[in-house]
């Protein structure tokens, strides 16, 4: 009797474990397929569920809430689901640690027709564009172009180990790129941070 009750008092303890360490190694197996140069396996799929549901599973437990507004009748894309769905994740998860005391990250999905980017360097034609926005601590002018560095970071690991590499942003610019896209950063110290990534409409998706 003892012994199942201590089985049962466990068992979330393990889960919480397990589901932790699927996380760490889907990351180590993200890092693993960039390096080895592997190509994102593409489905057109929609865009409103991927990021609806990665920004959702991203703040699971957090005190910030999402207020996600996407355009009505959004194009599908073709993008490899997984690591789409890490991309948005990682995004929220940087807004998460911007706001230690809570709040909210509003996330912004439309349709958007380019005549071409000279900035970012894109070509003429079908976009979606998605913003993440928080209004946290910001990041100082200095840092700003070093966020998508490997190993930069402001922030010291907590207790879980979260917050003290700069892998998840590195890793967002890798898979965007991968993509074709592109992803850039505005932010102001004490005001907050916004990201804002172009993915570009290819295959099918791009015809309708």
């Amino acid at each position: 009797e003892m012994m199942a009750r201590g089985n049962r008092e466990l068992q979330p303890i393990l889960t919480r474990a397990l589901k932790a360490s699927e996380r760490t190694g889907d990351l180590t197996h993200q890092l693993l397929t960039f390096s080895k140069g592997g190509a994102p396996v593409k489905k057109i799929t929609s865009l409103e569920n991927i990021v609806k549901d990665s920004a959702e599973f991203a703040l699971r437990g957090s005190n910030v809430r999402c207020e996600f507004h996407p355009e009505p009748d959004l194009w599908p894309v073709e993008v490899d689901q997984g690591q789409f769905s890490q991309v948005i994740q990682n995004l929220v998860i940087n807004a998460v640690q911007a706001m230690p005391n809570g709040g909210v990250v509003r996330v912004f999905a439309e349709n958007l027709k380019l005549e071409g980017d000279t900035t970012l360097g894109l070509p003429p034609g079908r976009y979606c564009r998605i913003t993440v926005k928080d209004h946290g601590t910001g990041i100082k002018p200095e840092n700003l172009g070093k966020v998508f560095d490997p190993y930069f970071t402001t922030k010291t690991a907590d207790a879980q180990g979260q917050g003290g590499t700069g892998l998840g942003l590195s890793l967002a610019r890798e898979v965007i790129e991968a993509h074709q896209g592109r992803i850039r950063v505005e932010s102001a110290v004490g005001q907050g941070t916004m990201f804002t990534l172009k993915l570009p409409l290819t295959g099918t998706s791009a015809k309708k």
